[in-house]
């Protein structure tokens, strides 16, 4: 694996919720300010603004990878470690009013299907997380967006 693609798999595993931008695009501004108000916590929340890094073309080119398209465009959102979308799929869910719902949705089946260190298994069982949804199209999914 690249350096690019470890950087971004190891923010993905560090943060639920990720916002990759670039400082000088006005549509991550935008996306910034739609997420302030929903207060959430550092521990979970991340923006990764990716034009201060030199593999700056390695991460675009992963997003192809990780978008399932042709997109190398920011900002890009990604929840519990999978796609949710670019800036037309978060100003969509924004103007019906949904987005906080959607992303909050998504943290909770995730945390769901995680257990804690208290519901482990006591035998030597062993448990699977399920793989999280993923977004096929817009405005068609898989189950989780």
């Amino acid at each position: 694996m690249a350096g690019a693609e470890r950087f971004v798999e190891a923010k993905m595993n560090q943060r639920k919720v990720l916002l990759f931008c670039k400082s000088y695009v006005p549509a991550c501004q935008r996306i910034i300010e739609l997420l302030e108000p929903l207060n959430l916590d550092s521990q979970i929340y991340e923006i990764v603004f990716i034009d201060k890094r030199q593999d700056v073309v390695q991460i675009e080119n992963y997003f192809q990878v990780l978008c399932l398209g042709d997109s190398r465009e920011v900002p890009q959102l990604f929840i519990c470690g999978k796609y949710f979308g670019g800036p037309e799929k978060i100003f969509y869910w924004n103007k019906l009013g949904k987005l906080a719902e959607k992303i909050f949705e998504a943290i909770q089946i995730f945390d769901e299907a995680v257990p804690t260190s208290a519901q482990e298994l006591s035998t030597s069982e062993s448990v699977t997380k399920p793989a999280p949804k993923t977004v096929l199209e817009e405005g068609t999914t898989d189950g989780l967006f």
